[in-house]
């Protein structure tokens, strides 16, 4: 709930992981106060629902940049806002249901990315040109995945070779050979042993 010509925040426990680190902070302050970096596009809402005296729906994924742990989020969120009469009949507050959808937004995203890159590699003439496909794919799609170090495993000497990365960093991120008979910070080692590849995001 956003109440009065401050719009303060009143909010349930389910609520609290939208607000991050601001809660409880939050609780009892001005929602311009809490929500400065999405004020631009919440305030004029709650303005609309309050002159209007009719509800906003926004049922699809709506983004709403949060600063909830001391960075901006892009943040995907399914909401309402409706109103609240006071006692003198008038709108004195925004009721506001929201549902979180930015992990399922994420997981679309990063399966069209995947869908993409395994069409465009399947395209590819040679190893070097799957190699050069896949590195700008990748980098080209950075909100998906915000980094990627390919790497190529050479079985006969037990080595994984850069082949390409999608952004520009310190080379010791993604040194040029890794040692892959060892265990080490890549963990190229226990996945090997496995026969399998796993990637931890």
């Amino acid at each position: 709930i956003c109440w009065g010509p401050d719009y303060v925040l009143l909010y349930n426990d389910a609520y609290a992981p939208i607000a991050g680190a601001k809660h409880p902070w939050a609780l009892g302050r001005g929602a311009r106060e809490v929500y400065p970096e999405a004020w631009e596009m919440i305030g004029p809402m709650y303005e609309s629902v309050i002159a209007q005296e009719q509800a906003a729906n926004f049922l699809s994924d709506v983004l709403v940049p949060l600063r909830r742990s001391n960075y901006l989020e892009e943040v995907y969120i399914a909401f309402s806002a409706s109103p609240i009469w006071d006692d003198n009949g008038r709108v004195g507050g925004v009721l506001n249901s929201a549902l979180e959808t930015t992990e399922r937004v994420v997981e679309d995203r990063r399966r069209h990315l995947l869908s993409d890159l395994a069409s465009r590699a399947a395209g590819a003439r040679n190893e070097a040109e799957v190699w050069r496909v896949s590195t700008e794919t990748l980098g080209a799609n950075c909100l998906s995945l915000p980094f990627a170090f390919l790497y190529e495993y050479r079985p006969s000497v037990h080595q994984a070779c850069l082949m390409g990365t999608s952004v520009e960093t310190d080379e010791a991120l993604h040194p040029p050979v890794i040692d892959c008979s060892t265990d080490n910070l890549w963990q190229f080692h226990p996945t090997l042993a496995k026969g399998g590849v796993l990637v931890e995001l």
